[in-house]
């Protein structure tokens, strides 16, 4: 593209069109949620490991003691390269073998998803570095995170 970015493209009707549709439809949800604005917001598209690393440096920039993603590993590498372009370091959840088909581990999930203290022996994770410690070892885990509104 050259030019308005947001200009009508004739050789691109239709995205066009669904490009200004959204953009009166985040309009309107701004309205709602109590920001009234003066002009159509601009809408950039953005591919999947961008708009990945986008949202972890945003949660970053809310809890930024938080560092670790746990990730179930897939075999598509965006994501993966989007921890690591944000910062972060991931915790890689193998998958579990059923039959002839690869499946995520969702009790080695739940495990990582643990403060390094309730973990206990063979945890997934390791923290900052280091393998999983003991309650003696880690101290007390930070607070949680505020609830999402």
């Amino acid at each position: 593209r050259s030019g308005d970015i947001a200009e009508i493209q004739p050789k691109a009707a239709g995205s066009s069109l669904l490009h200004n549709l959204t953009r009166h439809f985040v309009k309107d949800a701004l309205r709602i949620a109590g920001l009234d604005l003066d002009s159509l917001p601009l809408i950039l598209p953005v591919a999947t490991g961008m708009s990945i690393t986008l949202t972890l440096l945003c949660l970053k920039s809310q809890f930024p003691e938080r560092n670790m993603v746990v990730w179930p590993r897939i075999d598509q590498k965006s994501c993966l390269k989007a921890i690591y372009a944000a910062g972060c370091e991931p915790v890689v959840v193998e998958n579990r073998l059923e039959g002839d088909s690869l499946v995520t581990d969702l009790e080695a999930v739940e495990q990582a998803l643990l403060w390094p203290d309730e973990r206990g022996a063979g945890g997934v994770a390791e923290e900052e570095g280091r393998e999983s410690a003991g309650p003696e070892e880690a101290g007390p885990p930070p607070p949680p995170p505020p609830p999402l509104a």
